[in-house]
């Protein structure tokens, strides 16, 4: 039987997160590579952490917020542009119902700017 200790755990975790924060720059780069890497990495770092504030946690959930950072704007969330961004966001659901609500507000705005 194989065991594994938590500190191996943490740093197989640590491993994952920094790949998935190399992948997901290295997809904002493609989309505008005029931009400083070290910039796309702190917005990246920083839509993380509030994607998971709102309560997201899989890949694919943390991924589409990302993906709405770059689209949008890194600071998307927070702008009072949109406010059913934050009143979806911010809203007291669990996260797989917020997800989908935000997932599907995400795609019906940019089928509105011609984006889709």
């Amino acid at each position: 039987m194989l065991i594994i200790r938590d500190e191996q755990m943490a740093v197989l975790r640590s491993h994952g997160e920094e790949r998935f924060v190399a992948d997901q720059c290295a997809q904002w780069l493609l989309d505008d590579p005029a931009l400083a890497p070290d910039v796309v990495r702190g917005w990246v770092e920083a839509g993380l952490a509030r994607a998971r504030g709102y309560g997201f946690r899989a890949n694919s959930q943390l991924e589409l917020f990302v993906d709405a950072m770059i689209v949008f704007g890194p600071e998307f969330d927070l702008s009072d542009g949109h406010g059913w961004r934050r009143e979806i966001l911010a809203a007291d659901l669990d996260a797989a119902v917020k997800w989908q609500a935000f997932q599907s507000r995400v795609h019906d705005e940019l089928v509105r700017e011609g984006r889709l």
